[in-house]
């Protein structure tokens, strides 16, 4: 019976991987060899399909692959569902004493703080350094009640503490830096029109031009939202790197949140076979998995250079961590510091409210399931206490800027309207665009690609061996609704989908949809278990560590095909600006030693201003006294001779290379040079003069 099982699961993965070549290719025309048609000639009939019929038959092998997956895979049992990590005892809810109370009249004092920040915050229109004050004392009061509250009611982990595996995600985490990290001010070459308008806000906020931390800044979003990178623009050393540190960091933390998620999520009482050989582990092999997934991601690679978009993941995926810990144990400093980090999550960007839902959706687990394996699950009245705990952790970070909110209605909607914004297209809402946001958000992993400026690569963003895991990691997630990783991992990517649907202006938009990439690395991480759960089951453990051998070797090479692929893909200047800003801003920047800088355009080539955001960014590091002027065919002649003097660089577009000609005869005696991207096309001249 094992082994039939098993010889089912291979057949519904055969599926599923078919259903993911017709999505890559739409056709047959080449997918049987010839000696197969020789043999079988009946077979070429189906290389004549339309694309349309043959996309019809993937999706149905996708769905039936997923649930014939999700019913032939073992259950699983964690941790949190199994009655053996049930501790016994704990602590009494409501006792009086002396320590107890000063806990509770500071939770009061930081809710009532909050309070008071949403009240000054709606009925006036600015803040004031005494409402920051006010901020800052609340949550410090918060988090010294929750210590208060800990201290006397210690944490009871249900299960032996997830200690071990530092030393692989070391390893991910290295590999990871190198990816985020190479080349970090020059890959992408692009300067997204959008981070370069954000650059600008948080050069402003560096400089103290802000009008207030929760007030929406000159995009709609929060001030708050632009501090990481801020704090990186006070070095005033080089632009372009100091925009793109607070991505690299926010990357990295990505992925090391998601593995400790990981850990907890998928925590097990490890089980060995009759030969002592290590069955299943506690859980590690799948975060380190999940981790390393997310690590070579194409998305993750390129919006760790984005730091506007990846911050959200940072923060949201820290606090889900948090709140799965304090689940567990009980604490209430995990609690509380899950709701703040959730919180900031939301504060930071629109695509950050997944986090916050998908909090929610954990505590309705709790409530519905009660896992016995939690501390939450032992008595109602602790449930609905630690509930409270972590809502006072997220009321004290979201009241201000509900505040700001209930002011003025009309900011909300551009905080929603945000991401649009940012990408430069038309937000427009409706039911009938919602589901069809919904549908493409939902195929963005294995069949449509980006169609943001902000990435748009031109492929899904799971590698295509990696996509079919994923269709697969959702049938098994079905199946196991009731067990707490089932429940918490489609809660969390159901209110993802959901949300980046009705934050799309076109859909699929990634940069809604990065708070989506943990939960679809450690989905992914799920089903690659159940498979081995099941190969080991049917041909017995030896086959334990051929799998885990596989499954090393799939990460190497998908991690080498999309790093090369990114990499030949962000060396090419977007085509949003017509890949003419970004290798002109590029040049500009490297002008500071050019007593007078000039953007020559002509009739063919783009109209270029020192007001465009890519240019206008660079300029901050050019000095001050530097004289820079746009010329175009109103300026001509006269501004072309008038004023010059040596030591003036020309930039040039190479669509009027003609024009190159009437410049060395203006200013005879130029160096000329040319500046190409990773093709060999040109994208730059360059005239010193």
């Amino acid at each position: 019976m094992r082994l039939l099982r098993f010889l089912g699961l291979l057949a519904v993965i055969a599926a599923v991987y078919f259903a993911q070549y017709i999505f890559d290719y739409r056709t047959l025309a080449h997918f049987f060899p010839q000696r197969l048609l020789q043999w079988a000639p009946g077979l070429a009939e189906y290389g004549r399909w339309l694309s349309t019929d043959l996309l019809l038959l993937a999706l149905f092998l996708t769905i039936a692959g997923g649930l014939g997956f999700g019913l032939l895979a073992p259950a699983w049992r964690g941790v949190a569902d199994d009655n053996r990590a049930q501790g016994s005892g704990g602590e009494e809810e409501g006792k009086a004493v002396p320590e107890i109370d000063r806990a509770r009249t500071f939770l009061l004092t930081s809710g009532l703080g909050a309070l008071f920040l949403l009240l000054l915050l709606w009925v006036r229109p600015g803040e004031s350094i005494w409402g920051g004050i006010v901020w800052i004392l609340s949550l410090v009061s918060l988090f010294f009640a929750l210590r208060i509250l800990d201290r006397e009611s210690p944490p009871r982990l249900t299960a032996p503490d997830p200690r071990g595996g530092w030393w692989g995600i070391v390893a991910v985490l290295v590999v990871a830096g190198l990816l985020f990290g190479w080349r970090l001010a020059e890959t992408p070459t692009s300067l997204d029109p959008g981070l370069s308008r954000f650059g600008l806000a948080a050069l402003g906020l560096a400089s103290g031009q802000a009008g207030g931390f929760f007030s929406p800044g000159p995009l709609g979003l929060p001030w708050a939202s632009h501090g990481l990178t801020a704090l990186f623009m006070l070095m005033g050393r080089d632009v372009l790197l100091e925009l793109r540190l607070g991505g690299f960091v926010a990357g990295m933390v990505v992925v090391f949140a998601t593995w400790l998620l990981g850990r907890e999520l998928f925590l097990r009482h490890p089980s060995r076979a009759a030969d002592h050989e290590l069955l299943a582990d506690d859980g590690g092999w799948m975060a380190l998995l999940a981790a390393a997934l997310l690590a070579i991601g194409y998305a993750t690679i390129h919006f760790s250079r984005l730091p506007h978009y990846i911050e959200p993941a940072a923060w949201g995926t820290l606090g889900l961590w948090l709140l799965a810990r304090g689940l567990r144990s009980g604490s209430w400093l995990s609690l509380g510091g899950s709701g703040a980090l959730l919180g900031m999550a939301a504060l930071v960007a629109p695509s950050g409210l997944i986090f916050v839902a998908a909090g929610l959706l954990w505590w309705l687990g709790v409530f519905l399931l009660a896992p016995a394996g939690l501390a939450m699950a032992r008595s109602a009245g602790r449930r609905g206490t630690r509930l409270a705990g972590w809502l006072l952790g997220l009321w004290v970070i979201m009241a201000p800027l509900l505040g700001t909110w209930l002011h003025a209605p009309e900011r909300f909607v551009a905080y929603l309207r945000a991401p649009a914004l940012m990408d430069a297209v038309a937000f427009i809402p409706g039911a009938s665009l919602f589901g069809l946001n919904l549908r493409r958000t939902f195929f963005a992993f294995n069949y449509a690609a980006d169609a943001s400026s902000a990435f748009g690569f031109p492929d899904h963003l799971f590698h295509s061996l990696i996509a079919p895991l994923f269709i697969l990691a959702i049938g098994a997630l079905l199946v196991n609704l009731d067990a707490w990783a089932g429940w918490s991992l489609l809660s969390w990517l159901t209110a993802g989908l959901v949300i980046a649907a009705g934050l799309s202006p076109r859909a699929p938009f990634v940069p809604v949809m990065i708070p989506l990439l943990p939960v679809a690395a450690l989905a992914v991480a799920f089903a690659m278990d159940r498979v081995r759960a099941t190969a080991v089951a049917a041909l017995g453990s030896w086959i334990n560590q051929a799998t885990v051998i596989v499954a090393a070797g799939l990460i190497l090479w998908v991690g080498v095909n999309s790093w090369l692929a990114y990499y030949q893909f962000a060396g090419v200047d977007s085509e949003v600006d017509g890949g003419v800003v970004s290798p002109v801003a590029r040049a500009a920047h490297e002008s500071e030693s050019a007593a007078e800088l000039a953007l020559v355009y002509g009739f063919s080539g783009r109209p270029l201003s020192w007001s465009e955001p890519a240019l206008a960014l660079v300029s901050a590091d050019l000095p001050a006294d530097q004289r820079r002027l746009s010329l175009g065919p109103d300026a001509w002649p006269d501004a072309w001779t008038d004023g010059m003097a040596p030591g003036v660089r020309f930039l040039l577009q190479p669509a009027d290379r003609a024009l190159l000609d009437e410049i060395e005869a203006r200013y005879p005696g130029g160096r000329v040079s040319l500046r190409r991207d990773l093709r060999g096309d040109p994208v730059v001249y360059i005239i010193d003069w």
